[in-house]
């Protein structure tokens, strides 16, 4: 099995899943009636990839080489998701006041 990651550019949107190969993760999406008026992009998940790269961010500590990454990270995102970004910053920093 492997893991694919089903996104739609109108709001971001996604689901991780596994199927047997890539023909199966697009019948996923019908079968689990997601909203086929979006299209969706379906492509393999990359959370391995992602880990290594949250790792080696968290051991940077110089905090202007610290912003040059995120700099780097941030200019891959569109608008709509610095916006969904931010909301879930500000929600985790409310929920760390608690």
């Amino acid at each position: 099995m492997i893991k694919y990651k089903a996104t739609n550019n109108k709001d971001a949107e996604n689901f991780v899943f596994e199927c047997e190969d890539l023909n199966t993760a697009k019948n996923w999406i019908i079968n689990h009636n997601l909203d086929l008026s979006k299209e969706w992009n379906i492509k393999e998940d990359n959370f391995v990839a992602k880990n290594k790269l949250d790792v080696a961010f968290r051991e940077i500590q110089d905090i202007d080489n610290q912003w040059v990454a995120m700099s780097y990270i941030l200019d891959c995102l569109n608008d709509k998701q610095l916006e969904i970004a931010q909301k879930l910053i500000n929600d985790l920093k409310k929920k760390e006041k608690n």
